[in-house]
């Protein structure tokens, strides 16, 4: 099985099982056993994935400064007073 076929069978499975999880927390069962399987295909998930993009290059550059003068310094006080 080629590693993108093995990712995608997790993902279905993964949606599977919270689709599983949902139906019993909506009708106030244990999901412990589904909540440990969810986990650990989670982190075979991620462990795969990790895999496939480590040899990419990834570089980053900061975002550049935006000054949005007083309209921006107004909606930060206004955020600050409503909430």
């Amino acid at each position: 099985m080629k590693k993108e076929d093995l990712i995608k069978n997790i993902a279905i499975e993964i949606e599977r099982l919270n689709r599983k999880i949902d139906l019993k927390i909506i009708k106030g069962l244990a999901y412990k056993k589904e909540a440990k399987q969810h986990k650990f295909l989670l982190a075979q998930l991620q462990d795969l994935t990790r895999e496939k993009f480590a040899s990419m290059k990834v570089t980053t550059k900061k975002p550049a400064k935006v000054s949005l003068g007083f309209f921006a310094k107004t909606a930060h006080f206004v955020s600050a007073f409503v909430f």
